[in-house]
């Protein structure tokens, strides 16, 4: 229904990490017609879910598809900078990423 109409479809990045079935979530898996976001208002910030929420294999899916993440900062570039370098045509940062907030206030 969502193609047929033309509606555009959803992927956030965090989840691309999360296990193999989540490969629909990583940029190389987009679709034109797509709007590609970090993570949203339900997500942890990108550096909170790095510090505190990823797991270790998580940690290791990124590593691997992104690059070496030096210092935890790091991670928030390297995702905005995957989500721009995509096929999608929209991709939303939400501002706490920008800011590098380390945990979602709610």
């Amino acid at each position: 229904m969502r193609e047929r109409f033309g509606m555009p479809g959803m992927r956030i990045l965090q989840f691309g990490f999360s296990d193999r079935g989540a490969h629909l979530y990583l940029p190389h898996e987009y679709v034109p017609n797509t709007v590609a976001y970090t993570g949203t208002h339900d997500n942890n910030t990108t550096l909170g879910w790095w510090k505190q929420g990823a797991t270790e294999v998580e940690r290791a899916h990124l590593q691997t598809y992104l690059q070496p993440i030096e210092q935890d900062g790091d991670v928030v570039w390297a995702m905005i900078r995957a989500a721009a370098r995509s096929v999608a045509n929209l991709c939303i940062f939400p501002l706490q990423d920008v800011l590098h907030l380390a945990v979602r206030r709610g």
